[in-house]
């Protein structure tokens, strides 16, 4: 497995180090790692009056000054990695660098939650998505799992990218970790369980009782009718989370409730004006949530 990290001397940065430097069995396995800064160029008006060479050193001594620190935060810890640095805009910079080495995960640190900040992201972070549709995982806080299997949630919702996320994580089970605990989740939407039960009478009326039981299963059921042999043929064990409401919300909830590590959820593929907002339950788990967030995108 290939990885590029984006590091850029914030805590946020910190987070994610701290977050592989937790996958051991993973860097067992002597993983590839580069970790990439991004030094921003100086003003083209400014070029003509400084020397190549000058210039070379400048840019050097910017980005050693993120990587310094790292290396200090890093010695202990068994997180061999390859620094990289390139000049230019901190969001084309890591695209073209996704580009030329084709990372399998892209791990970015993005700025903590909000209900306003945490709904756009950092822009580093946006500018990334809505280039690139690499599976990416964000860290946005210091919740790191503590031992190597982790407590993992399956967001599914029944459409192709629910797939795309299950054929991920069989491919790539050493970065889970040995033993971690899956989480096989669906949520159900309030709108559409009111909706179903006004369907004969035309007048919607809330479902109550065994009759929403009986629906939000069905709803389960069919949305992970896909999901479940492909988890059954790799002998992985998961638990069943079938709730309702509005689905980012509600696995926020889902996480904290279940002390997940990790929830892995797909969503739409990229371009610049569908990337840069996300899937809006991808962007509502983003903002109400803690938990680190895997995105694979199709």
């Amino acid at each position: 497995m290939k990885i590029l990290i984006a590091v850029d001397g914030s805590i946020y940065t910190d987070h994610a180090l701290e977050f592989l430097a937790s996958r051991e069995g993973f860097l067992a396995g002597s993983p590839e790692i580069e970790m990439l800064s991004v030094v921003p160029q100086i003003p083209a008006g400014a070029l003509r009056f400084i020397e190549r060479e000058t210039l070379e050193g400048y840019y050097k001594d910017c980005s050693e000054k993120i990587f310094k620190p790292i290396r200090k935060f890093l010695k202990g810890k068994d997180l061999p990695v390859e620094e990289v640095y390139v000049v230019g805009d901190p969001s084309e910079g890591i695209a073209d660098e996704v580009d030329r080495t084709k990372p399998d995960l892209v791990v970015m640190g993005s700025r903590g939650r909000s209900s306003l900040k945490g709904l756009f992201l950092g822009s580093v972070t946006r500018g990334v998505l809505a280039r690139t549709k690499v599976p990416m995982l964000i860290v946005r806080s210091d919740l790191i799992p503590k031992k190597d299997g982790m407590r993992v949630g399956i967001a599914v919702d029944g459409s192709p990218h629910s797939k795309a996320v299950v054929r991920y994580i069989l491919n790539n089970l050493d970065f889970f970790g040995k033993d971690s605990k899956f989480y096989l989740i669906h949520v159900t939407s309030d709108i559409s369980l009111t909706l179903l039960a006004g369907v004969s009478t035309g007048a919607p009326q809330p479902l109550k009782g065994t009759d929403l039981e009986a629906i939000k299963e069905e709803t389960y059921r069919e949305a992970t009718e896909d999901i479940v042999p492909m988890l059954d043929k790799a002998g992985i064990e998961y638990e069943k989370v079938c709730v309702e409401g509005t689905p980012g919300d509600v696995l926020a909830k889902v996480a904290k409730k279940k002390k997940l590590n990790l929830m892995v959820m797909g969503t739409h593929g990229y371009g610049r004006f569908k990337s840069a907002v996300l899937g809006s339950t991808a962007m509502r788990l983003l903002a109400k949530g803690e938990v680190p967030v895997m995105l694979i995108r199709k």
